[in-house]
């Protein structure tokens, strides 16, 4: 599967997990990041697609170590 894929894939899913913009902006404020020019929704998407692509990377590697084991 090919990065932009991943990054689609990741787009496509975002949509189930509601919850992930409340985390998004407490971290986005504990380390201090904030839009400029008034753009703080694009800022916002664009760091719950990223927070989300590291998600799935991390459930297709658990899955990766499960099918390589022996059961």
């Amino acid at each position: 599967m090919s990065t932009m894929e991943k990054v689609c894939e990741a787009c496509r899913l975002r949509a189930y997990m509601p919850d992930e913009r409340e985390f998004v902006v407490v971290m986005a404020d504990v380390f201090g990041c904030r839009p400029i020019d008034q753009d703080g929704e694009a800022l916002y998407h664009f760091l719950e697609t990223i927070y989300h692509y590291g998600r799935v990377e991390g459930i297709r590697r658990e899955r990766g170590k499960r099918a390589g084991a022996v059961l």
